[in-house]
Order: C-alpha cells, then structure tokens, then sequence
C-alpha cells in the first residue's frame, strides 16, 4: 500500500507526475495507491503493469478529509469535498492477498460560525439545509449538497458508496 503526496492543487484529473509515479509503483508490485496532497478528489480506477499484468487499484485524490479555506470564488466549492476509501482485502485459496471490494464514501466538511466550528459528515448525513447554512457559500455560491452529488457522480461514477 502506497500514500503519496502528489498530483497538482484543485485539479480533478490525474496529472503527468501521478501517472508517471503510477507506472513506477505498479512496476515495483504496489497493490494499493491512496493519494493525498490536490485538495480535491480525482479519480480511482485499476492500472495494470504491462510486462508482468499486475493490477493496482488507484485513488488519485481522496480530497480533504477536515477543510477550511480562506479562497473564494469559482471552484472553492470542491475543496469541500474529500472521500473515504473503503477497501476488502481478502486472502484467496492460494494465500495470495487481492483487493475483493473497493468504493469511497464521500464526505462534506462543513463550516459553521461559533463553537461548532469546522466538522466533517459523510454525504448521506448531509442535508440540503445543513448545506445552505455552510459558511462556505459565502465563497463559493455554487456550493450545495446537489453541487457535492454532482461532483461525486462526476469524479467517482458509481464508485460512490453512501451506506
């Protein structure tokens, strides 16, 4: 299992590095890529190395876990975004370890003034309410829960899980 610190701030897509760090992992025998560092979730899909057919499973971006930004303005919204991997690894009859399950659970970070402060929810706890209320809007007006649906059904397809 692999946990960079790669790709390129705000971006939604893999960039040359990932993709060139991607091949170097999957030659060395790398299962697993959980990336981190972009500030917003990108993409997840299976590379397979070409001399040896070894597949790895990639999340790109897993996006923010907790997030507060002082930005405004078109794209801030995505920051709000992150996921958590959901990832079965079983042993088959063989002994051999393979991935038999994998998705990701979104999660919105959630501004409020006052004590409450900055909190994290997993989408499906995440009402079109409470979202009007994230302080984010303010600088991002796009931001809403449909926004963050929209986002995941976009970037994860139906990898998304939200139970």
């Amino acid at each position: 299992i692999v946990c960079p610190h790669w790709g390129t701030e705000y971006r939604l897509t893999s960039d040359a590095s990932q993709e060139k760090w991607t091949k170097i992992f999957a030659e060395n025998g790398a299962d697993l890529v959980l990336g981190t560092h972009p500030h917003v979730i990108e993409p997840i899909e299976w590379v397979t190395e070409e001399e040896s057919n070894h597949e790895m499973l990639v999340y790109y971006s897993l996006g923010n876990f907790v997030n507060w930004t002082s930005g405004t303005g078109e794209g801030v919204a995505n920051r709000m975004v992150g996921g958590m991997a959901e990832v079965t690894i079983t042993k088959d009859d063989h002994g051999e370890v393979e991935i038999a399950d994998y998705g990701v659970k979104p999660m919105i970070s959630h501004v409020a003034s006052g004590p409450e402060g900055v909190t994290t929810y997993f989408l499906e706890d995440y009402p079109e309410e409470l979202a009007e209320e994230n302080e984010i809007v303010s600088q991002d007006p796009e931001f809403s829960r449909e926004y963050c649906v929209n986002l995941c059904d976009s970037i994860w397809g139906d990898l998304w899980k939200t139970e």
